[in-house]
């Protein structure tokens, strides 16, 4: 029989994503799903986060730099992702960032093979929240550096970065200075003399590269790591540090007194002691004395159901994703300490965060890329990743003559500002259409602690909104599908009974919804759009029978070429609606005891029985 929903846990433990909860970015450009606080059943449970950045870094542009000729990369204020197959310049881009900010030195590998041009990197800084001007403390540190690129307003920053080889020919090195706008090219300029970026000026940045091999058991020992770096100062204070020591060292003594191994050494080293003169007399130690050596053995252990067990001991996606998370530590806790009111930008270089991670993991992998506080910058080669991830913030990485070229993905529809260059040109619906085309949920299935099968393309974007917002981190486990047609339903509810999982099927009330249904077998669980197998509607239909005016206003703001009323425009959008829909549904429409009857008998199918509304199981 399949288990209840929520009985057990297939996804990392909340510890691990308890970031999923927190603020999701600075504007609506970067949100992954609805950006209401109880949108996933409570509020926020993380502190929030670092003082909001005074700049963020708006354009890169390469030359030069490991093979890529020519390349111009625009960032989203908070998030931006790189995707692209293998081999595409990925890696390169998160190199060259991460040394134009400081966060990488430079190495004889960052010249293009045969070539005799310098590398360069070219970094221009924009004020934070779309600001026209600079905050003042901005232009405390960079003075005349501050520059106007347009006749009204917008003013900018900008440092080339060159990398040169040393004088034997076997190392490299890397200087940075200020580059002038020049009004009439429309471009960026190196100017004769120009100022060399100074470690002040730098100092506003604050990168960090996170590789693939991320793993914070191993990070707990190493020097220099991100954990490490937190831990350097307990900060405990100065009012206990005595009694806490004393404590240790007490403890310490009875473990001795008590283990008789340690005895053992105890005494054979006194021997030495006394044959051997100036050896010293021998002090057997079980825990240190003092707060600065504890760090070395600080451990951390995360509770799945079973008792804490250390975290050497669990998988890699567990351990990758504790990283990811300390990485928000030392931002919230190590930045701007020098006692400056100028809050310090971060900006962190992530190389395929869903390395170990299964792909029901990787659905909410946005959300706690968007917890790091700053700009994340990120490669990925994860289907679902950018799935659930804001088009917008999406660029497309292929190689090319010039080595590689970098397309914004931004719906070309949705902006009034000007495209950049290599911007896809491809409307909003038209980007749901492929989407929809080319899903292919079979991965998902294989991870997930629940299934529900929908008739269609609609069903199978609007109803995952609907349950993150009900079900809160349990939403994470359900994998929605669509068949292809309700009569293809059995394989796949053959399954979840094979794998011990519950199945629903939410169905169309109407005459072929009637006749799918006969035809459904097994034991999964029949939901009817309108809640009622007599009542007739379908899904567009309960829709607009809940809020008409809504639904029309809707469609008018995403798609107003479509006309019609409001069930027309449903049905003339079928397969394109979805995401968009549900997205605003849950923000319009947070409580979910006024929904439509057939989606509270969703919601409460999906529920596991005994759990309190609201309960955000993991």
């Amino acid at each position: 029989m399949p288990q209840p929903f929520g009985a057990s846990c297939a996804t990392p433990p909340p510890e691990l994503l308890v970031g999923l909860r927190r603020h999701r970015g600075d504007e609506h450009k970067d949100k992954v799903r609805p950006a209401s606080p109880d949108y996933r059943g409570g509020v926020p449970t993380v502190p929030a986060a670092s003082p909001a950045s005074l700049m963020r870094i708006e354009v890169v542009h390469f030359r030069s730099f490991r093979g890529i000729q020519n390349c111009v990369l625009t960032l989203r204020p908070r998030l931006t992702l790189l995707v692209g197959r293998n081999n595409s310049g990925k890696s390169r881009i998160l190199r060259a960032i991460g040394l134009a900010c400081g966060g990488a030195n430079a190495e004889r590998d960052d010249f293009t093979v045969g070539s005799e041009e310098e590398p360069t990197v070219d970094l221009v800084l924009a004020p934070a929240d779309s600001a026209e001007s600079f905050d003042d403390r901005v232009r405390e540190v960079f003075g005349t550096h501050v520059q106007l690129v347009s006749v009204g307003g917008g003013e900018r920053i900008a440092w080339r970065t060159s990398i040169t080889r040393s004088a034997e020919g076997w190392g490299a090195r890397a200087t940075s200075r200020f580059l002038m706008f020049d009004a009439g090219a429309d471009e960026w300029k190196p100017a004769s003399g120009a100022s060399e970026v100074a470690r002040r000026h730098r100092a506003v940045l604050a990168a960090d590269i996170t590789g693939t091999g991320r793993d914070l058991a191993s990070e707990l020992s190493r020097p220099g790591s991100s954990i490490r770096r937190v831990l350097d100062d307990l900060e405990v204070p100065e009012a206990a540090r005595g009694t806490l020591e004393a404590d240790l060292q007490a403890l310490g003594g009875r473990i001795v007194d008590e283990s008789s191994a340690l005895g053992a050494v105890r005494d054979r080293l006194s021997l030495l002691a006394d044959a051997v003169n100036g050896i010293g007399i021998p002090h057997v130690s079980a825990l240190p004395g003092r707060l600065e050596e504890l760090v070395r053995l600080i451990d951390i252990a995360l509770d799945t159901g079973g008792g804490a067990m250390p975290m050497r001991l669990h998988g890699a996606g567990a351990r990758s994703l504790a990283s990811l998370q300390v990485q928000s530590v030392l931002y919230d806790r190590r930045l701007g300490r020098d006692g400056s009111d100028f809050p310090i930008h971060p900006v962190t270089l992530i190389e395929e965060p869903e390395a170990h991670l299964h792909p029901q993991a990787c659905f909410d992998l946005a959300d706690l890329l968007l917890a790091v506080p700053g700009q994340v910058i990120v490669s990925t080669h994860s289907s679902h990743l950018v799935t659930v991830a804001d088009l917008g913030a999406l660029r497309l990485v292929r190689r090319s003559a010039a080595g590689c070229q970098v397309h914004d993905m931004t719906p070309s529809d949705t902006e009034a500002t000007k495209p950049p260059a290599l911007r896809l040109d491809v409307a909003e619906a038209e980007w749901e259409k492929i989407k929809r085309f080319v899903e292919r949920p079979f991965g998902e299935l294989l991870f997930a602690g629940a299934l529900v099968l929908g008739d269609g393309a609609s069903e199978r974007a609007f109803l995952p909104h609907i349950l993150r917002s009900a079900l809160g981190s349990r939403a994470a486990e359900i994998c929605v599908a669509d068949p292809g047609g309700m009569t293809q339903c059995d394989p796949l509810i053959k399954y979840a009974e094979a794998a011990g999982i519950p199945c629903v099927v939410f169905l169309d009330c109407d005459d072929q919804g009637r006749e799918d249904e006969k035809n459904i077998r097994g034991s999964a669980v029949r939901v009817w759009a309108t809640g009622d197998p007599t009542k007739e509607g379908t899904l567009e239909e309960v829709l607009v029978e809940y809020d008409e005016d809504w639904v029309l206003a809707r469609c008018s703001e995403h798609l107003p070429l479509v006309e019609g009323s409001a069930l027309e425009r449903l049905k003339k959008l079928k397969g394109t609606y979805g995401s968009p829909l549900g997205r605003a549904f849950v923000e319009a429409f947070p409580d979910q005891k006024t929904w439509p009857v057939g989606l509270q008998h969703l919601i409460e199918a999906l529920t596991p029985s005994g759990a309190d509304e609201g309960d955000d199981h993991a």
